[in-house]
């Protein structure tokens, strides 16, 4: 028995007194039994290949974040919607009020709102605009509210520089505002037994930007241009600057992670706290001292926003690691069409049958004591890699899917496109057909930077005589092959570490039968870097 298997079945054993805990207790019961001889290192190591470990580790959301920096008043304001939705009878249907305030100056303002929708939205910042300020930048969190067409198509003509906030903290002044702001509310309407709060909404503002602030030793409304160069020194100043820690970074580029769980409010502590699905670090800085990192999927896609290391698990991935299976889709001859459970569709794979497996039956077959209360599907990586994915262009579905001939060297990709008329593409800059990435069955080694795009696609009335398309298959701009009736077939030869993987076959089909609107451009090339094997 290797001191893996020894490991996994005192860990998995709920009689053990390892069993299901954490690094210390797994080590000590280990050096108490003394079959072993195994340091805090390698049981961390190994426990951070198994996923029931990696789900539930405990996670350190008290932790130092990097400062949001305002050089002048008005600069950055942080925006925020406050709900009161269960007195808004009482109030005329208001049962929202939003919230803005100055990152330098904490001035706030306020406005109700009956709903959160686009227009009701840019009604009450266009209202708090002709108060006389306005922002450089806006923060907000995620809500729709704020990422609509309609406050972004203000926004634009305001000239007010829009982004929004990845993590959890979301617009923290606003929020921390909004705090402030109800508990006074709060106290207004138990002191005067009503639920009426809009008639006090404005006067409770004033009193909030009347009142000494601590943070800037003064009252929010009485900054002015004269204060900003005292204030920044006493926000912003080297005698508030906390040292940073003489670590270095604990995640290096191409580490596989997890990421945190955003917290809700009813989260209990035996919850999954982190991601199913890893990622991998792409970069890496330092920031106010303050170490942050940024990942991509196992395809090669950017994750959104970057991440402190408090954010991030380790998680060893070998060819041993077992994916559950949430459902299997579609079912063929020697095939199986699954979707992996925490991972998005776009990871929906074809697997041959013989890869799946029963969770409990597997276990059993192996004599192992283990315990689970679901008995779903797992399956070994065979080729996770070869999936299908929907990308929406609006109305228009983009499909890919991947396909490997098992036991040769010929690889055949189909792309589907449904188009619809009407559409226009040019609304979905960051959508486009350029945008495909589509990873192989195997790992293979191609050097230098490959772009794939189709371009110039247009369709007469009649699908029965399409006119020809450009799919662009380059090398540093290198080449362009001409196809005819949306059908292409180009052998690409390469040769890796002395040896030469054969010939792959990039099929291209045009399977629908509607009109698209001639001369839609679907050309954005996304570079594709190399991929090793």
């Amino acid at each position: 028995m290797t001191y893996e298997d020894y490991l996994k079945k005192a860990y998995y054993d709920p009689s053990h007194p390892g069993s299901y805990g954490g690094v210390e207790k797994l080590y000590k019961a280990v050096r108490k039994e003394g079959k072993y001889v195994l340091g805090r290192a390698k049981i961390k190591k190994w426990l951070e290949g198994q996923e029931t470990f990696g789900l539930h580790r405990q996670i350190n959301r008290s932790f130092r974040r990097r400062k949001v920096i305002a050089p002048f008043i008005d600069y950055q304001w942080d925006a925020d919607t406050a709900v009161m939705k269960s007195f808004s009878k009482e109030n005329d249907g208001y049962a929202y009020f939003v919230v803005t305030i100055d990152v330098f100056s904490r001035f706030a303002n306020t406005h109700p709102l009956r709903s959160t929708q686009g227009k009701e939205m840019v009604t009450a910042l266009q209202t708090l605009f002709r108060r006389g300020r306005k922002p450089t930048k806006l923060r907000t969190d995620k809500g729709v509210e704020f990422r609509n067409r309609d406050v972004q198509r203000l926004l634009k003509a305001e000239k007010v520089d829009f982004f929004y906030t990845q993590n959890e903290q979301k617009s923290s002044y606003a929020e921390r505002c909004i705090k402030t702001l109800k508990s006074r509310l709060y106290r207004y309407l138990s002191r005067h037994q009503t639920h009426r709060w809009i008639d006090v909404l404005d006067e409770i503002t004033q009193s909030y930007n009347a009142a000494y602030h601590r943070s800037i030793k003064m009252a929010p409304r009485a900054v002015t241009k004269k204060d900003e160069t005292r204030l920044w020194k006493l926000q912003y100043s080297t005698q508030h600057y906390v040292k940073p820690a003489t670590r270095g970074y604990k995640f290096r580029k191409g580490d596989t992670v997890r990421i945190s769980h955003v917290r809700q409010p009813f989260d209990r502590e035996y919850d999954e706290r982190w991601t199913m699905e890893y990622f991998v670090v792409d970069d890496r800085g330092t920031k106010d001292g303050i170490s942050y990192f940024t990942l991509k999927d196992t395809l090669g896609d950017g994750v959104q926003g970057t991440f402190y290391q408090s954010e991030l698990n380790r998680v060893r991935v070998t060819e041993q690691t077992m994916y559950r299976i949430e459902k299997v889709i579609r079912r063929r001859r020697h095939d199986a069409l699954v979707k992996w459970m925490g991972w998005p569709v776009k990871f929906n794979s074809w697997i041959p049958l013989s890869s799946l497996k029963d969770y409990k039956s597997e276990e059993k077959e192996r004599s192992d004591d283990l315990s689970r209360d679901d008995s779903s599907s797992v399956a070994t990586p065979v080729s996770q890699s070869s999936h299908r994915s929907v990308y929406p262009l609006g109305r228009t579905m983009i499909f890919i899917r991947v396909n490997s001939r098992r036991g040769g060297d010929d690889m055949m990709e189909d792309f589907y496109l449904h188009l619809f008329s009407g559409d226009s593409l040019s609304t979905h800059a960051d959508n486009h057909a350029g945008d495909f990435v589509v990873d192989l069955p195997k790992r293979f080694l191609l050097e230098g930077t490959w772009e794939c795009a189709l371009t110039e696609l247009a369709l007469p009335s009649q699908p029965e005589s399409p006119n020809p398309s450009t799919l662009r298959l380059c090398r540093r701009g290198r080449g362009i092959l001409r196809t005819e009736q949306f059908l292409a077939a180009l052998a690409i030869h390469r040769t890796a570490r002395g040896r030469n993987f054969g010939v792959y076959q990039t099929l291209l089909r045009q399977i629908t039968s509607n009109r698209l609107e001639s001369g839609a451009n679907l050309y954005k090339r996304r570079p594709v870097t190399g991929m090793s094997i």
